[in-house]
């Protein structure tokens, strides 16, 4: 299945939960917590894959995706029953969008950080690359040093590369 293919599968579920949201809220949260469970394990996946690929920054999103689960599995698990309270907290998943924010926004600058720094190094080969390309303009401007007693092979290479340089 192709991304443009799941995309179109989970906006589908997405809107047709929102949907039934406003027609039955009741009947239509077990289904939003199959659907939401279904979207938490896609996203897993596809961490658990970026990880072994060893993706840039993988890691970071790995965490923040798992601080993520961890609240909203506390908040399920009390929403069906099945869960106390921790320390008389009762609504623990806002802690999960605010994890994952933190982590983002780590892995933000430290991509940020890791892009000025190729643009730096980049901008310095550059120039290097600028000065060594001005250094042999300047040495084939220079004139050959011309001897009138030489062959003529000699002189017709000085008159050709003055010639090709001047």
């Amino acid at each position: 299945m192709t991304f443009q293919n799941q995309f179109w599968i989970f906006s589908i579920a997405a809107v047709g939960m929102g949907a039934l949201a406003f027609y039955k809220p009741m009947e239509g949260f077990y289904l939003f917590w199959y659907i939401s469970t279904t979207i938490v394990i896609e996203i897993g996946r596809v961490i658990v894959v970026a990880l072994f690929k060893k993706r840039e920054g993988a890691w970071i999103i790995g965490l923040a995706f798992l601080v993520f689960l961890i609240f909203f599995s506390f908040e399920t698990l009390m929403d069906m029953g099945l869960h106390v309270p921790f320390m008389e907290m009762r609504n623990q998943y806002a802690f999960g969008p605010i994890g994952f924010s933190i982590a983002m926004s780590l892995y933000l600058s430290r991509d940020f950080a890791r892009t000025n720094k190729r643009l730096a190094e980049q901008e310095l080969e550059q120039k290097l690359l600028e000065a060594k390309m001005r250094a042999n303009q300047k040495s084939l401007k220079t004139p050959v040093s011309f001897n009138s007693r030489c062959c003529r092979k000699s002189c017709r290479n000085y008159h050709i590369s003055k010639l090709v340089y001047s």
